[in-house]
């Protein structure tokens, strides 16, 4: 799969960057977490999005992206950080955590 500008349309649904990302994966030390890729800004201050791909089901999904997103936040407190959840199929969602919002179908 291309990791570029396109990829991240497709991945969520027709959202599209303001610039340039760099699209990696990355481990958090904190908890040794990896995160399935993360789309960080290069040369201006845009949101980094931190990606999730669900293949199974996981009544926490929700939860260990949030856990990602906080890490890598609190890492980065410079960053407006974002997530993103991509189910691999429809049946997996176990629907939102209350606190939670869907922006753009697995936005949050």
């Amino acid at each position: 799969m291309a990791t570029g500008a396109e990829a991240f349309r497709i991945l969520t649904g027709g959202l599209t960057l303001p610039g340039p990302y760099r699209f990696r994966s990355l481990t958090l030390k904190a908890l040794e977490r990896r995160i399935d890729g993360v789309f960080e800004p290069e040369g201006h201050s845009g949101p980094v999005y931190i990606v999730e791909f669900q293949g199974q089901f996981a009544q926490t999904a929700w939860y260990n992206l949030m856990a990602k997103v906080s890490l890598y936040g609190e890492a980065h407190l410079e960053q407006d950080v974002r997530g993103i959840l991509v189910f691999l199929n429809a049946a997996l969602d176990p629907r939102h955590p209350s606190g939670t919002s869907d922006l753009a179908g697995g936005l949050f």
